[in-house]
């Protein structure tokens, strides 16, 4: 019997910490070990150091405007890069930008979104000039630089492209042109920024920490962490393939998507972690990815201009707004689109979009994310009542059983008083002869069926920009931690698993930091704690039943502190689970007492 309950212990000790391993990305203070080099994915060769660019003066300065209901897009001359990005239709959890929210904004270094630059030359990117001009009917803005080399000039164009409406999406399209004597081939080797970064939502690296999205050659969508790259400081080089390539940088609900469509030959993505700063986005100042394309061009004086095109994705990353923005004519895009989705829902993807479905159901009944998680939470406690009833009478049963034992036993245990394992052997016979079965673990099984489902709500609560921002009573976001006080500095949790190494900061599968006072997850612990405890007490002393008993007091403790920095919804989903718990079980033991 203390084998059986030994494994029990484990059993939800393994749940419980490879839950943290499985979704808690915290990044690391610790380089992250690296994988043996492959066919794909191999380190970056350091390119030369490029002289920093004079700063462009004031006459040569200039900005353009792509706007539709959706985007407002801001190009700048200045390196010929995407300088900013507004989403219309959402705010920051903080501070906002003409009411809406800044995706992403050019760092000070003069570096943007979709700059090109040229890996053996300094001449292209941040700080050098391009001329910068807007269509007649304002729906796309085109950018052009020329560059002197031996033997001729190489002209570089872009043309970004908005439609009008609710579109979340631009066309890029980029040429390479030679100008001068005849047969001269020009080969740059060229890199195209991504991002320098996108809108990371403050407390929700505890979520879900900035990254990259890659769909690599093997056609598979990879997720690159920015603590995976911390230390790679020359990036991290991944081979892209497949039908639909693409490259993304990542927040909690938002992102910039680039889908490559006619780029020809070898294409390589780096991603690196530009160092945390504030951003005055809004946004958490913690580290992000950034993405860049790397890829060559032949080009030949006197030939048609070589030509690349690809679709710019700005926005959430739900699988609705995704499908809704491109439309039928455009599946396939959103097809690869929403792969970064469902692999925001993580290893738990189909219970997650189960209960999505679940909560949409129910917030349509109540009109409110939160009294949808309540209501969606009862309805797994009213599904799940026959087997807690049946649980708790095998409970029931088996108490009674021991105490008629109990005699028996104290005599055996008098007996082989010296001797553990003889009694056990006795113990065990006697058992078989009256038979009494060995300790139920039903006492266990509710809680443990409902792990799927609080796995599913939490791939919900990170993925679906529904639930981002969801009010309930106290708290302002049903995504967040409902900081009642908030301190200056976070504290280290106490069951961090990297806090009893010295020198280890919270690396992955380190439970969140202490930020503040969060009422939710106390309340969660005390109502736990409290079914734990009303629940029927042992007729007798037997020790496997005392250690089962004390196994299931010190399990709320200890999720209590593994779940403090989590998104408030997970706590509100336990502490009515807990709360219906203690209710339902004064039901069960009136019925049970009534059928005698």
């Amino acid at each position: 019997m203390e084998k059986r309950f030994l494994i029990a212990l484990v059993l939800s000790l393994i749940v419980l910490f490879g839950w943290q391993w499985a979704f808690a990305d915290k990044p690391s203070e610790t380089p992250t070990p690296k994988p043996a080099a492959s066919a794909t994915e191999k380190p970056v060769v350091a390119a030369p150091a490029k002289p920093s660019a004079p700063r462009l003066p004031p006459d040569q300065l200039r900005e353009e405007v792509l706007e539709n209901d959706r985007l407002r897009l801001v190009f700048s001359s200045a390196g010929g890069v995407l300088a900013r990005v507004e989403l219309k239709d959402y705010k920051s959890g903080s501070s906002a930008t003409n009411g809406s929210l800044l995706l992403m904004a050019a760092p000070t270094d003069g570096t943007g979104a979709l700059e090109l630059n040229e890996a053996r030359q300094a001449d292209l990117g941040a700080g050098t000039y391009w001329n910068l001009s807007r269509s007649a009917d304002g729906r796309s803005v085109s950018m052009e630089r020329s560059v002197t080399r031996p033997g001729g000039t190489m002209v570089l164009r872009k043309e970004i492209s908005l439609p009008v409406g609710d579109c979340r999406h631009a066309t890029v399209r980029f040429s390479i042109e030679g100008r001068g004597e005849a047969n001269t081939v020009f080969a740059p080797e060229l890199s195209l920024t991504v991002t320098r970064g996108v809108f990371q939502e403050s407390g929700g690296s505890a979520m879900s920490p900035a990254r990259s999205g890659l769909r690599n050659v093997d056609k598979e969508l990879r997720i690159v962490a920015a603590q995976e790259v911390r230390e790679e400081t020359q990036g991290l080089k991944i081979v892209l393939g497949g039908e639909r390539r693409l490259a993304a940088d990542l927040s909690n609900y938002f992102g910039a998507v680039l889908l490559l469509n006619n780029f020809q030959g070898p294409v390589e993505a780096v991603v690196r972690a530009v160092p945390a700063e504030d951003r005055g986005d809004g946004g958490a100042a913690d580290e992000r990815t950034s993405t860049s394309i790397d890829f060559g061009a032949r080009v030949e004086c006197g030939k048609p201009a070589v030509a690349y095109e690809a679709l710019l994705y700005l926005g959430p990353l739900d699988a609705k707004i995704v499908a809704a923005d491109f439309g039928s004519g455009q599946a396939e895009d959103a097809a690869a689109i929403t792969s970064i989705y469902t692999d925001q829902l993580g290893w738990a993807r189909v219970v997650g979009h189960a209960v999505l479905w679940m909560l949409d159901v129910c917030y349509g009944l109540c009109g409110n994310w939160g009294w949808a998680i309540v209501l969606l939470t009862l309805c797994v406690r009213l599904i799940l009542f026959p087997v807690n009833r049946r649980s708790q009478d095998a409970m029931a049963r088996h108490q009674e059983a021991m105490a008629r034992l109990k005699p028996k036993l104290d005599a055996l245990r008098k007996l082989h008083e010296k001797d553990g394992r003889a009694f056990a052997t006795e113990q065990m016979k006697l058992m078989r002869s009256e038979k009494v079965k060995l300790v139920p673990l039903g006492g266990c099984l509710p809680m443990l069926l409902q792990i799927p489902i609080f796995f599913g709500l939490f791939a919900a609560l990170r993925a679906s920009i529904d639930l981002r921002q969801a009010a309930w009573l106290w708290v302002p976001d049903l995504s967040q931690p409902d900081h009642m006080i908030r301190f200056d500095d976070p504290v280290s949790n106490p069951l961090s698993l990297c806090g009893l190494i010295p020198g280890c900061g919270s690396c992955v599968g380190g439970a969140p930091a202490l930020t503040g006072l969060h009422l939710l997850p106390i309340l969660m612990t005390i109502a736990w704690f409290l079914n734990s405890y009303l629940m029927p007490k042992p007729a007798t002393s037997d020790p496997q039943m005392e250690q089962q008993r004390k196994m299931m007091l010190f399990m709320p403790i200890l999720f209590g502190f593994m779940m403090y920095g989590y998104a408030a919804g997970l706590s509100l989903y336990w502490l009515v689970s807990s709360t219906i718990g203690i209710i339902e079980g004064r039901i069960i033991r009136t019925l049970r007492a009534k059928a005698g």
